[in-house]
């Protein structure tokens, strides 16, 4: 999406940096003694391995707080709904002004990305490559150190979110950094695990993750002892029933060139 290019910026800045943050769990606990195979920890990798298998159908919206080194701040909300397996609707916020927006879709056949500004769309096939997760690993042991293997959808949604609602990456990682899970709790009436990396260069990051589903619900994240982003779901809804139309381009947008 055109429009987007400054979001998908951010989202690869996040990824390099979140993906950087969480590639470092440590080994031992991806391949713990076998009387921890069933521990607290490993519940929570487990979840969140296997977190597209959890839920059919997820709804809400996230507000996304990235910090700068010079101070300021640029803040977007996420607006999504998705459908399993390939339906997806995110509709991308800019709060500042400072940055860019739009709507990226999934109809499982076709990909729309809608420009909010001009009215119109792009429209491409959606890749049968893209259908295929049988190299996503399904179980800690399956898991290959210093290896990522990404939910193939959330390669190619156009905004953050998909950080988030597919965390299959984060138990995947390499030597060297502090996981923990520092307690349970609530957070939107959902109970989750509030847990902790802590790697080798310092960084540090808790998130919030949903039991039931493995999705993140919540993130602060420090780069350097320095605040990089605070993500929190302000909505979310699980296994609702989705209207098929919200995966149809919105009334008003026209396709880009007609």
């Amino acid at each position: 999406m055109k429009k987007m290019d400054l979001a998908v910026s951010i989202t690869v800045g996040l990824a390099l940096g979140f993906f950087g943050l969480v590639s470092g769990i440590t080994n031992s606990l991806l391949n713990p003694q076998p009387a921890s195979a069933a521990s607290p920890v490993n519940a929570v990798l487990t979840t969140m391995l296997t977190s597209q298998t959890r839920w059919q159908t997820v709804q809400g919206a996230a507000q996304f707080t990235w910090y700068s080194q010079d101070g300021s701040t640029q803040i977007y909300i996420n607006k999504f709904s998705l459908a399993q397996p390939y339906n997806v609707y995110v509709d991308v916020i800019d709060k500042t002004g400072r940055g860019v927006d739009g709507i990226w879709i999934s109809d499982g056949q076709n990909i729309y990305d809608v420009d909010k500004h001009k009215n119109t769309y792009a429209k491409s096939v959606f890749r049968q490559a893209l259908k295929d997760t049988s190299a996503v690993p399904m179980q800690l042991s399956a898991v290959k150190p210093d290896t990522v293997t990404f939910y193939p959808l959330s390669t190619i949604i156009n905004a953050p979110i998909r950080e988030y609602i597919f965390p299959s990456w984060f138990p995947q990682g390499r030597k060297g950094d502090v996981y923990t899970l520092k307690k349970e709790g609530v957070f939107l009436g959902r109970k989750v695990w509030v847990v902790n990396l802590r790697t080798i260069y310092k960084d540090d990051t808790t998130v919030w993750v949903d039991q039931a589903t493995g999705i993140i619900l919540k993130v602060n994240q420090l780069m350097a002892g320095k605040k990089f982003l605070d993500m929190t779901f302000t909505a979310f809804k699980v296994n609702a029933k989705i209207a098929p139309t919200t995966f149809q381009v919105p009334a008003g947008y026209s396709l880009a060139g007609q």
